[in-house]
């Protein structure tokens, strides 16, 4: 029997290098994951299995990249894709990344994002927007995300892996009010004796395995209040050659008592 937890924790896709959606659903139920999130191309390879046969929930599909970078035109042709395969499987909700490059102004990302919502709600989805750290990447900061999402009325992607490598300073996470928030993302890395520029999301490895500060980005996280999704999404190779439930039930074990030392069990 699952603990009863006030937050929900799911499992990304790709921390289990992205297997079959069935190898990955029983994976995420005997670990005791809440619920998963699926890659894109998890879904279109899929059967249409019924998700509540393993007793877990949909997280939001990760599935639009390239806001920033990708022409408009490409980018909303790909979207409705998206769209039309997230309402096949009853996921209410997707993530938009902005991408590595400036291809275009903040206020012309708004412009496209608002179209994207527009669209998403025609069928019955709802966006969220999450934040790169990555030096190369569009509107790298947490103040300069919250702003597009402030416009857009459309909540946060928070990845303690991007918080991280950006420098995000912690007092600046706290001040978010708890609404902000739709989702969590966590991941370790291993950085020491590299530069930013330098790491890669190859480089993300499970909470305990490398040397990010993710007991006090959490704990800041927690100072908003908020107390909703949070899910493993990490990238290393070295776990897609590991048996997946043993890697599900690691991930999921690190993770919890990460969490509970950071107070979210209050």
């Amino acid at each position: 029997m699952k603990k009863r937890r006030p937050y929900s924790i799911g499992l990304n896709g790709a921390t289990l290098g992205s297997p079959k959606m069935e190898i990955f659903l029983r994976a995420a139920a005997v670990a005791g994951f809440d619920g998963v999130e699926p890659r894109l191309d998890m879904l279109i390879e899929a059967r249409s299995e019924d998700i509540r046969t393993y007793g877990l929930s949909w997280f939001p599909l990760n599935a639009i990249e390239g806001l920033c970078v990708l022409p408009p035109s490409i980018l909303l042709e790909q979207a409705i894709k998206v769209f039309a395969l997230a309402k096949k499987y009853n996921i209410t909700q997707v993530i938009v990344v902005p991408g590595r490059g400036y291809a275009r102004e903040s206020y012309s990302a708004i412009e496209i994002l608002q179209q994207l919502k527009i669209i998403a709600e025609k069928y019955g989805i709802g966006l969220l927007y999450e934040m790169l750290g990555f030096p190369d990447a569009a509107f790298n900061t947490l103040d300069a995300a919250w702003e597009i999402c402030q416009v857009v009325h459309v909540p946060l992607v928070l990845d303690t892996f991007h918080l991280a490598i950006a420098r995000v300073p912690l007092n600046s996470i706290e001040r978010l009010p708890c609404e902000a928030i739709g989702l969590i993302h966590v991941s370790d890395a291993l950085i020491a004796g590299k530069q930013a520029w330098e790491v890669t999301d190859v480089d993300r490895v499970l909470p305990g395995e490398g040397d990010l500060p993710l007991q006090e980005i959490l704990q800041a996280i927690r100072t908003t209040e908020y107390n909703g999704r949070v899910s493993v999404e990490v990238f290393h190779p070295k776990y897609s050659l590991l048996p997946p439930e043993a890697v599900a039930q690691d991930a999921y074990a690190r993770t919890v008592a990460l969490l509970e030392l950071s107070g979210w069990q209050k």
